[in-house]
């Protein structure tokens, strides 16, 4: 069974399914995490919160009939709409499991590689998720996933910043994991070794009105299992006055009213 935050990020991503795929931006992450994270054919792969399939589908091309590759998803829509696309395109060297990725149960030492594209950020417990992730590989093999800088994605880092003026704890989903040597350390911690980190700017300026329009979104955004939603914590009028602080931070920082939204990628590969 799913945990409140659980449900609420299945939720969340249900209603994205059918509009998870447009646009650019996913697909250059899958782009930069298969670019370094070195698939070979033959191999037995898991993708963590495999989504739509964009990056299980990808890997089951490249390891070949003789690989195999589950992709692993707690959203429902999301799996339906990745198995649509596998049995189009005929693949049959991939196997969609509906799971909470931390109380999964795999045999040791049975991976390749693990991958998890712009996922990682999102889990409750990064450190359990990740001693599973080490278990699960083999000697030899490889996790690689993605995760953003601390001041990316401008509409969730302005609420970070104007959360404590309301006492509120709001983590940025890109505080969870932090630095490189923040991250380095972590995996170092687990076992991990020969860690790489590479960084892509994949940011862009963005509209002032359109970023200010994501208020709604971002305080409907689950947070933590222990903080699910704190901004919905405050009174009517404390609400407002958060919304406002919120609208002056974006005109601070804008510029012929458009924001630089940094989307500084951090793509990860570690060796066990």
């Amino acid at each position: 069974m799913l945990n409140p935050y659980q449900q609420a990020i299945a939720n969340l991503y249900n209603q994205r399914s059918t509009t998870y795929d447009q646009g650019d931006f996913h697909p250059k992450l899958v782009d930069l995490l298969l670019e370094y994270l070195d698939i070979k054919p033959k191999q037995t792969v898991l993708d963590i919160a495999t989504g739509t399939g964009l990056v299980s589908i990808e890997i089951a091309k490249k390891v070949g009939n003789d690989g195999y590759v589950i992709g692993v998803d707690i959203a429902e829509s999301m799996l339906k709409e990745a198995q649509k696309k596998a049995q189009k395109l005929n693949i049959n060297n991939l196997e969609f499991l509906q799971t909470d990725i931390e109380s999964l149960e795999l045999p040791t030492e049975k991976f390749e590689r693990i991958s998890c594209c712009a996922a990682m950020v999102i889990f409750n417990d990064i450190t359990n998720v990740l001693n599973h992730c080490y278990s699960w590989l083999k000697l030899g093999g490889k996790i690689g996933f993605n995760y953003w800088s601390e001041t990316s994605f401008i509409e969730g880092y302005t609420l970070s910043k104007i959360a404590p003026k309301y006492n509120i704890n709001f983590p940025h989903w890109h505080q969870k994991i932090g630095s490189k040597e923040t991250c380095s350390n972590l995996l170092e911690s687990i076992g991990f070794k020969n860690i790489e980190i590479h960084q892509d700017q994949l940011g862009h300026y963005i509209d002032l009105e359109t970023v200010k329009n994501k208020w709604e979104v971002m305080i409907n955004f689950p947070v933590s299992n222990e903080n699910l939603f704190p901004f919905q914590t405050l009174s009517a009028e404390k609400l407002e006055d958060a919304k406002q602080d919120y609208y002056q931070e974006l005109e601070r920082l804008a510029s012929n009213q458009e924001v630089w939204n940094e989307i500084m990628t951090l793509t990860v590969i570690a060796e066990k």
